[in-house]
């Protein structure tokens, strides 16, 4: 018989997970955090044993269509506090900017964009209700990180392309929406060049995004 170690948070991992009182959550089908572009509803999803994903939890979880600015972080980096700045998003592991550390200006920085739900791994988010391995984070280091970027391979097909985990991108044709710090939304061209979009990543690096529209 297959054995199974609890993880600190009580859930099962291994080869033998069991359900956890989350489930009933993390699958359900919540319309907004959806674009009507992508899958509706989206699949849900179950980690497969033996997946390089498989000691985060990810037991029928619904998939969704946003990410946070992460910055060049994800979830393997630090904590936000010890990032350098070229490098923080608006968001990070364990931290986050404010309006008072926004020196580049809340206009010219992202806050969440859209991410397509489909990438070169099913194993890969974005996830709405479970914080598991490339859920939420919304990751730009490189120009391989450019919205709607062919980085590989889709699952199960030889010539559709599709993004590496924590790649923002959208089905609407060239182009992919993101909402700024500010609150308003703006479109980003697929052919933005790479230091103009990192830029509207950082929010306290010194740089303004030369972006249009």
């Amino acid at each position: 018989m297959a054995s199974s170690v609890s993880s600190p948070y009580g859930k099962p991992v291994g080869n033998n997970p069991s359900p956890n009182p989350n489930q009933n959550v993390c699958k359900a089908f919540i319309k907004v955090y959806t674009c009507p572009s992508d899958q509706s509803p989206p699949p849900v999803v179950t980690a497969s044993s033996g997946t390089a994903s498989n000691f985060y939890e990810r037991t029928t979880v619904s998939r969704s269509n946003y990410l946070f600015n992460a910055g060049s972080t994800n979830d393997y980096n630090a904590a936000y506090g010890t990032i350098a700045v070229a490098s923080q998003g608006a968001f990070g592991n364990d931290g986050a900017a404010n309006i008072a550390t926004m020196t580049d200006g809340t206009s010219n920085t992202v806050a969440i964009g859209e991410s397509k739900q489909q990438h070169t791994s099913n194993d890969y988010g974005p996830y709405w209700g479970a914080g598991t391995h490339t859920s939420v984070h919304g990751h730009t280091n490189g120009s391989s990180y450019l919205p709607n970027y062919p980085y590989g391979n889709c699952p199960g097909s030889t010539t559709k392309k599709c993004q590496y985990a924590w790649g923002f991108g959208s089905y609407h044709t060239g182009v992919t929406n993101f909402l700024m710090c500010d609150g308003a939304v703006r479109v980003i061209r697929d052919s933005v060049d790479y230091t103009s979009f990192k830029a509207a990543m950082t929010p306290n690096n010194g740089e303004v995004a030369q972006l249009t529209d």
